[in-house]
């Protein structure tokens, strides 16, 4: 039977660990699909702990490699009794649990397609998440839905439409197959997009590909010894495919807590990795911002973090400020600076297309903005240059990928010219399932065409940002990021509460430079001094001054279900008024 313990009981399975600099890699599964990856490890390790799902405070879930697939096979079994058969696409809507888990590789085993759908936590938007849900069922039409009874009002109107069978833990009884009907190069996950600048599109994923794709970023990051600390949702690749199934096909075992716990409380995330001697985590750059920048020191009395070998740093453009803030936070405790990795990829390739080294120091450069924005050129800033602009790395290419950066023509750029990021690996997506012209689009000739731009320098790549988010400001194009960055250094702004985006103005003949600021500070009189604040530290650290600054209520700004800001929607709303509007 599965254990439950208290939090503080866990860390036993982790007193004895010490981390150890000569800790050798570790091997990836020789099992052709996830399914069958974990009926082996079942087999060969059925008390190897693999998963430790917080899913409250205080209460922990331990599951062994034996308790994992009896909870799977219960999974399996009663998606089998509902009519799902091998291939069948099936919807997960749960937050991170251990029935999450269960209806995860409960498909797995029994060779279905799972898709995993943000849950509908948040009460006041259920509606926005019904109609997502709408879309996503009509994109994989899937033979059923898990989720949880309380999620039933959100669920129930988009699955009845579509006649889809709604599915509720818990799985009673269970049958473990002893093998898997699914070969490597089926399909073995639709990964949605978070649709930053349009509709989100499904991801179509063979087990060959997520092996692939696994066995990449274990080569480059997994030892022996590892464990893994996530609250990174399962409905984001980073959190999917870097914290559970590439750490789960190398048989690594997995700490995780739902999402929500970290945005309440940091800190959270922080003493799990104190707790499990943990040694690998991942995570966006703005949960390092919050972690440097919000939590009391209070919070952080006690903490051990000498265990801590790799900090992933990925899915938005990284910040090299914010690495320094970080490790000068927490030195203290045992973290190492060269524990931070900074990577890139997406879910089109999986997850990883290149990673830094971990252990090797931060690698940046400091260009002329003003430059880059009028040639696309990298030239060296000197230190007392007004318009410099440090930019972080995001490391090599992982094992098997190629990069090219290639201008209009589709022509290599040279080092250190900017130019469109194509991406070429074996852990490429067959496409966007059952999206045809949409896949044609972005895969040409086997290379995949991002929609980033960035530039190499003697192989380390820079990502600058996302073609469509471009800011263009006087004939010069400017990525938003470098404007969030320095209007979020103003006092009274919080990390992920700040859009930067042109708005088109025909009286200045170009696009308006506009802040978007979410504030409790909105309706008060507070905020025209937050408005001033944000206009001098943008101008300061930018040279240019904001056309408009906008101060809306919190949760105002629209965003992914993983949490990215779709600042094209942030334009519409502005031109038509709605932004800050309820809903």
């Amino acid at each position: 039977m599965t254990s439950v313990a208290a939090i503080e009981d866990v860390h036993e399975d982790r007193a004895e660990y010490r981390p150890d600099a000569a800790a050798e890699r570790v091997a990836l599964t020789s099992a052709p699909t996830i399914g069958a990856a974990l009926l082996e490890r079942a087999e060969l390790y059925p008390d190897q702990p693999m998963c430790y799902i917080e899913e409250s405070e205080g209460r922990t879930v331990r599951l062994t490699a034996a308790e994992l697939v009896e909870r799977a096979g219960a999974a399996a079994t009663t998606l089998a009794e509902a009519g799902v058969r091998p291939g069948d696409r099936v919807g997960i809507c749960l937050d991170t649990s251990a029935d999450a888990y269960a209806a995860l590789h409960g498909c797995f085993l029994l060779g279905a397609v799972p898709f995993v759908s943000e849950p509908p936590l948040s009460t006041m938007r259920r509606q926005r998440w019904s109609d997502r849900l709408r879309l996503l069922i009509s994109r994989a039409e899937p033979r059923a839905v898990i989720s949880a009874p309380s999620f039933r009002d959100a669920v129930a109107g988009p699955c009845q439409e579509a006649g889809v069978e709604i599915i509720e833990p818990p799985f009673e009884g269970g049958y473990v197959p002893t093998s898997v009907r699914a070969d490597a190069d089926d399909l073995a996950l639709i990964q949605f997009t978070s649709g930053t600048t349009g509709n989100s599109r499904g991801v179509a994923l063979t087990h060959r590909a997520i092996m692939s794709n696994a066995a990449s970023i274990g080569d480059r990051c997994f030892r022996s010894g590892e464990l893994i600390v996530t609250w990174l949702p399962l409905h984001h690749d980073m959190g999917l495919i870097g914290c559970n199934l590439a750490p789960f096909l190398h048989g690594l075992p997995v700490a995780s807590m739902p999402p929500l716990s970290f945005a309440l409380r940091p800190e959270r995330w922080l003493r799990a990795l104190h707790r499990y001697r943990g040694t690998f985590t991942s995570a966006p750059n703005f949960a390092y911002q919050m972690c440097a920048t919000k939590i009391p020191d209070a919070k952080l009395a006690g903490l051990d973090l000498s265990a801590w070998r790799v900090a992933g740093n990925g899915a938005e453009v990284v910040n090299a400020a914010t690495l320094r803030r970080f490790a000068e936070r927490l030195s203290p405790y045992g973290y190492r600076a060269t524990s931070m990795m900074p990577c890139y990829g997406m879910a089109e390739t999986v997850l990883a297309a290149t990673m830094c080294v971990p252990g090797d120091p931060m690698i940046t450069t400091t260009v002329r903005r003003d430059v880059l924005a009028d040639t696309g050129k990298v030239v060296e800033a000197g230190p007392d240059d007004p318009d410099r602009q440090e930019l972080a790395s995001s490391g090599t290419p992982v094992l098997g990928t190629e990069i090219r950066v290639v201008d209009e023509s589709r022509t290599d750029v040279a080092d250190r010219v900017q130019g469109d990021i194509l991406l070429r690996s074996p852990s490429l997506m067959s496409g966007y399932y059952q999206q045809k012209d949409e896949t044609d689009k972005v895969l040409r000739d086997g290379w995949l065409h991002t929609g980033d731009q960035g530039f190499l320098d003697d192989g380390q790549l820079y990502v600058t940002g996302r073609v469509k988010d471009v800011v263009i400001i006087g004939g010069r194009n400017y990525h938003p990021y470098v404007f969030e960055t320095a209007a979020s250094n103003a006092a009274g702004t919080h990390p992920g509460a700040v859009a930067a985006v042109g708005c088109p103005d025909p009286a200045l003949g170009t696009e308006a430079l506009t802040i978007v600021v979410e504030s409790k500070l909105h309706a008060s009189d507070e905020a025209d001094a937050l408005r001033e604040a944000v206009v001098r530290s943008v101008s300061e650290e930018t040279g240019l001054r904001p056309d408009r600054v906008e101060i809306v209520p919190r949760g105002s700004l629209p965003k992914t279900p993983s949490g990215k800001l779709q600042r094209l929607k942030v334009v519409e709303s502005l031109l038509d008024g709605t932004l800050g509007r309820k809903s």
